[in-house]
């Protein structure tokens, strides 16, 4: 597949995934030039004082690192969107960046007790936002997990559940 990609479009990045296992799976040198791409175009937002434009392509590097396997430096370029995000004054761009952070915490290399506590700091910040708590509660139902305490992982998971159903998040759903 990789070679035909390569092949049929020499000029473009691509990222592919198997959603069997829902583990990444990519080539470094078909990502490497996206995630320069998007750091390009942060330096013309940066110029700009486009904090929107800061909050969304900091995300995407956030995430592009992630799935590169570089959770704990995608947990910066998180924390610096999310400040931009707030200066934009975009709470939708705010929620999202806190989602994919919870995701983060949870998959990445910070301990399951530290994790509990930070998730609680990203769900302090999200002003109530349901999908923030979505992503959250999931997030800590894993880190519970961690920790042995299946009980009140099951519980979380259980809320998730409900919270999705109740917005129609078919893809939260999905992801519980």
């Amino acid at each position: 597949l990789v070679a035909r990609l390569k092949r049929d479009f020499p000029d473009e990045s691509f990222l592919l995934v198997r959603y069997g296992d829902h583990q990444p799976d990519f080539a470094t040198s078909l990502i490497e030039p996206s995630l320069d791409e998007v750091e390009g175009y942060l330096a013309r937002f940066e110029e700009w004082n486009d904090d929107l434009g800061l909050a969304e392509g900091g995300s995407l590097v956030g995430m592009i690192r992630f799935w590169q396997g570089r959770a704990a430096a995608s947990e910066t370029d998180f924390e610096r969107a999310l400040e931009h995000a707030r200066r934009a004054r975009d709470r939708r761009v705010e929620a999202e960046i806190l989602r994919r952070w919870a995701l983060v915490i949870d998959q990445g290399p910070t301990p399951s007790e530290e994790g509990i506590r930070r998730l609680a700091a990203v769900l302090e910040q999200s002003h109530g936002d349901r999908k923030v708590e979505i992503g959250v509660t999931r997030a800590r139902a894993g880190l519970d997990a961690m920790r042995g305490r299946f009980d009140v992982a099951r519980e979380h998971v259980a809320h998730a559940r409900v919270m999705a159903r109740e917005l129609g998040d078919q893809v939260a759903l999905a992801a519980v």
